[in-house]
C-alpha cells in the first residue's frame, strides 16, 4: 500500500548543512511504497532529481532575512530565537502550500524536522488544522540545546510552551540518540515515551578498499566544520609537545584538515610552526571529501564543549563507515563519548594535552594497538535499515 508524506525540511537543499545532507540521502531511498511531497526553501542551488520525491521550493521573504542579520550583528538573541526567522520569511508561505497539497494529494502522514524548529510549528498548525498524524524528528536539541539562551524570561517561556506543544500533540516523535530521547521524558514524563523512538541517522555505506596503513607514518583527518564552539586548539598544543618533545617522530605526521577553520586557529598553526605538520584543505564537496576519509590512518572528532551536550555530530557517521580509529575531544558525559567507547574508540578531555599528545605518538609508533575498533557498527546506520525501521514505525501511527 504505497504512503504519502508531506515532509517540511526548509534546508534540504543547503550544501554545507549537515540537516539537508542527512535528508537527502534518507527520503530519495524510502521503499517504493511512498511517495513524498517535500517542503523546502528555494534559497539553496542545486542540482538534485528523485523520481520519489515531489519537491515544492519556497520562497523567503527577503524583507525577514535582512532583519534577521541585522538582530544578529546586534546580539539580540531573543528576536532571533523566537523561534527562527525561518518562521516568518518561510514558515506562513510553506503552511499555506501545505494546505495546499494536503487538499489535493492524499496525504497519509506529515512529517517535520528540526533544524529549524519552526518546522515543528508549521507541522503543529497542519496537525491541528486536518487532523493527519505528524511525525516531529528531532535532529538536534530544542529545549535543552545551550545555543538557545534567552536573556529574558519571557521569550524562554514561550519558547518552551512552543516545544510542549510539539510533545503533546505529535503522533511520533523521532530522535537520532537514546540521550537526546531521554532528556524528553525527564521533562515531559512517561506519557510520551510510548511514542517516541531513537532513529539513527543514516548514510550510505561506501564500498571501502582494501587498506593497509604505511610503516611509521600517520595520516589523522578531521573532516567538518570547526568553529568558535568546537575548536582545536587542545589538539594542535598536543602536536606542537609531540613535535618539541619528538621532533623526528612528529616528522612522521601529517594533519588534514578539511573544512572551515577559525582564524584563531590558523594563527596557532603559525604561531607553533606546524606548517610542515597540519594541511589546512579548507572546504570541498562531499565527493571530494572521499579520498580524505580513505587516506586516514585516524579520524579526529572535536566535540562542542557544552553542558548538557547531546547532539550527534553527523561526521561520525562517515567516520565509522571508512572502519578507521577515532580520536575524540569531548566531555566524559557526552553523546560522542558514549559512541567511541562503545565502539572501542578514544575518548580524551578538553585539557588533556599530554595524553594526546602521547597517543598520537603511540598510533605512529604501535598503531595496531589503538586499531581494534569496532568495524561493523556503521551497519546501524545503513539506508537499509534505517528506513526499514522508519516504515515499521510509520506503519505503526497509521495502523491506529
Amino acid at each position: 500500500m504505497e504512503k504519502s508524506g508531506l515532509i517540511i525540511a526548509p534546508t534540504f537543499f543547503c550544501p554545507s548543512d549537515a540537516v539537508g545532507q542527512i535528508e537527502r540521502h534518507f527520503f530519495p531511498n524510502l521503499s517504493n511504497d511512498y511517495r513524498i511531497h517535500l517542503l523546502c526553501s528555494n534559497k539553496y542551488d542545486m542540482n538534485f532529481n528523485s523520481s520519489k520525491l515531489d519537491i515544492y521550493s519556497i520562497s523567503q521573504s527577503l524583507i525577514i532575512d535582512k532583519l534577521d542579520l541585522v538582530f544578529r550583528r546586534l546580539k539580540l538573541r531573543d528576536l532571533i530565537y523566537s523561534p527562527d526567522s525561518l518562521y516568518y520569511s518561510w514558515g506562513k508561505r510553506a503552511y499555506k502550500k501545505g494546505l495546499e497539497i494536503i487538499e489535493k494529494k492524499e496525504i497519509d502522514y506529515i512529517h517535520t524536522i528540526n533544524n529549524p524548529v519552526s518546522s515543528h510549528l508549521i507541522g503543529y498548525k497542519l496537525k491541528k488544522t486536518t487532523g493527519i498524524p505528524w511525525v516531529a524528528h528531532m535532529f538536534d536539541p530544542w529545549h535543552n540545546n545551550p545555543f538557545r539562551k534567552y536573556k529574558f524570561n519571557y521569550f524562554e517561556k514561550k519558547d518552551s510552551k512552543r516545544e510542549k506543544l510539539v510533545a503533546d500533540s505529535s503522533d511520533l516523535i523521532l530522535f537520532p540518540n537514546q540521550e537526546l530521547l531521554d532528556s524528553w521524558i525527564d521533562i515531559y514524563g512517561e506519557k510520551i515515551k510510548n511514542k517516541s523512538a531513537v532513529l539513527p541517522f543514516v548514510t550510505e555505506i561506501p564500498e571501502v578498499k582494501n587498506y593497509k596503513k604505511k610503516d611509521n607514518t600517520l595520516t589523522i583527518s578531521h573532516i567538518g566544520t570547526l568553529s568558535a564552539d568546537r575548536r582545536a586548539d587542545v589538539f594542535l598544543a598536543s602536536l606542537a609537545k609531540l613535535k618539541k618533545e619528538s621532533p623526528d617522530l612528529a616528522s612522521k605526521l601529517k594533519v588534514n584538515i578539511v573544512g572551515y577553520i577559525t582564524d584563531q586557529d590558523k594563527y596557532i598553526i603559525e604561531r607553533d610552526k606546524l606548517d610542515d605538520i597540519v594541511n589546512v584543505v579548507g572546504h570541498v564537496s562531499e565527493a571530494e571529501c572521499i579520498d580524505y576519509y580513505e587516506q586516514s590512518d585516524l579520524f579526529l572528532i572535536i566535540d562542542i564543549n557544552c553542558n548538557p551536550n547531546l547532539f550527534y555530530p553527523s561526521k561520525l557517521l562517515k567516520y565509522f563507515c571508512y572502519k578507521k580509529p577515532i580520536l575524540g575531544i569531548t566531555r566524559e558525559e557526552s553523546v560522542v563519548a558514549n559512541e567511541l567507547k562503545k565502539t572501542n574508540n578514544h575518548v580524551f578531555g578538553y585539557n588533556d594535552v599530554g595524553g594526546i599528545s602521547q597517543f598520537i605518538r603511540v598510533a605512529i609508533l604501535n598503531y595496531d594497538t589503538i586499531s581494534q575498533n569496532d568495524h561493523d557498527y556503521c551497519h546501524r546506520f545503513s539506508v537499509e535499515n534505517v528506513t526499514k525501521l522508519y516504515d515499521q514505525l510509520i506503519n505503526k501511527i497509521l495502523d491506529k
